[in-house]
Formats: C-alpha cells, sequence, structure tokens
C-alpha cells in the first residue's frame, strides 16, 4: 500500500516544500519511515499523510534548532483537568502554544483509583 505525505512551511499546506510517498509493507507491519532532509532549523512545519481510502488529520512539527545554537527551550507542566467529565482544556491550550517540551508528570488520582467507562462515560471508582 502506497502512503504519501506532504510538508509545507504554512498551515494550509497549499504550497507543499516536500512531497512523496513510500510503501507500507505487510512485513513491516504496514508501518512507514520516511527520512526527512532540507528542512529549515528551528521551523515550524505542518504535515498530512494520504492512502487510497484514507486521509490522516494533519499534524504539526518543528525542526530542532541548528547543534551551534545557544541552548533555549521553552516548557509547561501539564496536568489533567477533569478525568471524570473528559474535559482536557490545558491541552488544547498547549496545541496553540509554541512550546519545545511538556512534561507530564502524571496524576495520583491514577493510583488511587479505577477508570471504568459506563453508559459511554468515564467514571472514576475506588481502587
Amino acid at each position: 500500500m502506497e502512503v504519501h505525505g506532504q510538508i509545507a512551511d504554512e498551515e494550509s499546506l497549499a504550497r507543499p516544500v516536500l512531497s512523496g510517498g513510500v510503501n507500507a509493507r505487510p512485513e513491516r507491519g504496514h508501518v512507514v519511515h520516511a527520512e526527512v532532509a532540507g528542512l529549515r532549523s528551528n521551523q515550524w512545519y505542518w504535515y498530512q499523510f494520504t492512502e487510497v481510502n484514507a486521509v490522516s488529520r494533519q499534524g504539526r512539527t518543528r525542526k530542532r534548532p541548528p547543534a551551534t545554537a545557544p541552548p533555549s527551550v521553552s516548557r509547561s507542566p501539564s496536568f489533567p483537568d477533569s478525568i471524570e467529565s473528559a474535559v482536557f482544556p490545558a491541552f488544547d491550550q498547549l496545541a496553540r502554544e509554541k512550546i519545545d517540551l511538556t512534561v507530564h508528570p502524571g496524576d495520583p488520582i491514577y493510583e488511587r483509583a479505577r477508570l471504568v467507562v459506563e453508559s459511554g462515560r468515564p467514571k472514576l471508582l475506588p481502587a
């Protein structure tokens, strides 16, 4: 199965800076791996993959700064907001920001409770 991808330096993906295809082979679990070269350092890029019957959601990534650049990392801790209601607005905000690293230290709620789904909604039960 042939998987095509495109990478653009603007969110609309109207003018890809790179595009191409790779074969998703059964002996590799239909997993694709593409080596990409020629992208500018410290630049945001958007990407999307297509296959005969499917189009992926659009993704965003950034190529790391050059090794000679002074170290500079914007970071943000991340904590779940409400597992019971499955509302995580912090993750939406992080997706809009230009964060280099997000650290999710976990949540003790998972160590003290069991998560089950009842009537299509997550619910916490005592451990």
